[in-house]
């Protein structure tokens, strides 16, 4: 019995020290993992901030050209009318 308890002290022992050799190893790998699966996150949400942006400056350039040929829509009718009038007052 007392060969026993020996045999797992030792192979309690054993382990404890291989435990504390290891464990400063599978926490930087633990780390490590984190940070990649965090990485990968920041990346899709850049992504998709990127995208909503793209689509806020298309909208708005789209929005900008039809302003833009609606002045000068208006400008030439203005232009229009007023040489009309002219050309009745004489």
């Amino acid at each position: 019995m007392e060969r026993m308890n020996f045999i797992m002290f030792c192979l309690g022992a054993g382990s404890l020290f291989v435990g504390m050799l290891i464990y400063p190893t599978l926490q930087k790998i633990g780390d490590w993992l984190k940070k990649l699966g965090k990485t990968e996150v920041i990346i899709n949400t850049s992504q998709s901030q990127i995208d909503d942006l793209q689509t806020q400056v298309d909208n708005l350039a789209e929005v900008l050209a039809i302003r833009d040929k609606n002045r000068k829509y208006n400008t030439r009718k203005e232009v229009r009318e007023y040489l009309a009038e002219l050309r009745d007052d004489k």
